[in-house]
């Protein structure tokens, strides 16, 4: 999770901010246009379990699940990393 209106707030109107989680390890397979606001509802309900008045603060929101992302990048599954990041990949 980042706020980067923290460091600059000309990012939102004057007293509000832009929080921006990124979770992954989510399956691709999932049909995500019917689970999209479910699992989003999640993580929000996630943060709000260690910060109180999270939920009651959010206002708006912008979801990408794998499948967005498949479909407005080209990311096959959703995937960032564009395949799997094996330890043969990885410096080994």
């Amino acid at each position: 999770m980042k706020l980067p209106t923290t460091v600059d707030d000309s990012l939102a109107p004057p007293g509000q901010h832009i929080a921006s989680l990124f979770c992954q390890q989510f399956d691709p397979k999932v049909d995500w246009d019917t689970h999209r606001e479910e699992v989003a509802d999640l993580i929000i309900d996630t943060v709000t379990d260690h910060a109180p008045n999270f939920k009651a603060s959010v206002i708006a929101r912008q979801i990408h699940s794998p499948l967005d992302l498949e479909r407005k990048f080209g990311l096959i599954g959703g995937d960032i990393f564009h395949g799997t990041m094996g330890l043969d990949q990885l410096w080994a």
